[in-house]
């Protein structure tokens, strides 16, 4: 397959359109015969999303130090989920996006560790809204950091900048209706917000990406490239030295069953005796119980059956 198709259909996919569209729109484009399937096209999805992710390992974005953070719910399956997202103010780079099914510290505190693992180093300042999840792990992971707590949309101190991050993602949800699990939507986003960082301009930024308003130097400018990086030709092994025919292994012979002796017992010996002789069970004597009363019981009288069909009239009063 032609680089330029996978990749444009990968940049497609993260960019808002559905496996459907992104078939009918490479048919139409590259003269095929028929359209991909869309097992195909997640399959490009998946694999070389992966590639990209490995080869982005290693790369740290140059921050400004002021950063903002915030958290959205969404639909995972049938059941609600949320999303937590941590991005530079001043590069627009988002340095991590984590899908928990808990709305507290501990997935408060995952998002913190997976920024402070992407960023160059910690910050000076950093924006949440007033979730009290935040507090705790902002003490423990940027001990020298400040804190601050968004006051409303309207004030002066607000988090809209992360709120208009989480709107673009909330669009590109709408054409999925739902992520499948918690599993799959971080796969996800790991390819969307690479998608954001380095592929995607932004005006704020003079038509740049984050990824370059970072100084970061990725080993990829677009989709395609990571296509051809990751579809290079193997080498091929070298040949193994012809192996020395070994002898046939022999199964093992069959060792003859031993036969028990039994040795004469001596005649009058307390063993032979023993087993030749019984001893009589002691009987146990039969219980005698008391009578009780002459032993004539009388069974009570029951009244005839045809009795018994007449039913009840009820009286008057």
């Amino acid at each position: 397959m032609d680089s330029e198709m996978v990749g444009s259909a990968i940049r497609d996919y993260f960019t808002g359109k559905s496996y459907k569209q992104i078939a009918e729109g490479l048919k139409e484009e590259y003269n095929l015969e028929k359209e991909p399937s869309k097992a195909t096209i997640y399959e490009w999805v998946r694999d070389y999303t992966a590639k990209a992710l490995k080869q982005m390992q290693g790369h740290k974005a140059k921050t400004s130090g002021n950063w903002v953070a915030d958290e959205l719910e969404i639909k995972v399956g049938t059941k609600k989920a949320f999303l937590w997202n941590v991005m530079d103010t001043d590069t627009r780079y988002i340095l991590a996006s984590h899908l928990t099914t808990r709305h507290d510290i501990p997935a408060a505190r995952a998002v913190m560790r997976k920024a402070a693992q992407a960023a160059d180093k910690p910050p000076k300042t950093i924006k949440t809204d007033r979730l009290r999840a935040y507090i705790k792990p902002i003490k423990e992971i940027f001990p020298e950091t400040e804190h601050i707590q968004s006051q409303g949309i309207r004030a002066e101190i607000n988090n809209n900048l992360s709120e208009r991050v989480q709107g673009t993602f909330r669009d590109r949800l709408k054409t999925m209706r739902s992520l499948d699990s918690i599993k799959t939507g971080n796969h996800y986003l790991d390819g969307w917000v690479l998608t954001y960082n380095n592929f995607r301009n932004h005006e704020a930024l003079g038509n740049k990406t984050p990824a370059s308003a970072a100084k970061l130097k990725p080993p990829f400018k677009e989709w395609a490239d990571v296509v051809k990086a990751g579809a290079a030709p193997r080498e091929t092994p070298k040949a193994r030295p012809a192996s020395k025919s070994k002898p046939k292994l022999q199964p093992p012979k069959a060792v003859p069953k031993r036969r028990k002796v039994r040795v004469p017992l001596e005649a009058g010996s307390a063993v032979e005796k023993g087993r030749r002789t019984k001893r009589p069970r002691a009987k146990m004597p039969k219980p005698v119980y008391p009578k009780v009363g002459n032993g004539n019981r009388r069974k009570a009288k029951r009244p005839p059956p045809w009795v018994r069909q007449i039913p009840r009239l009820l009286s008057r009063n």
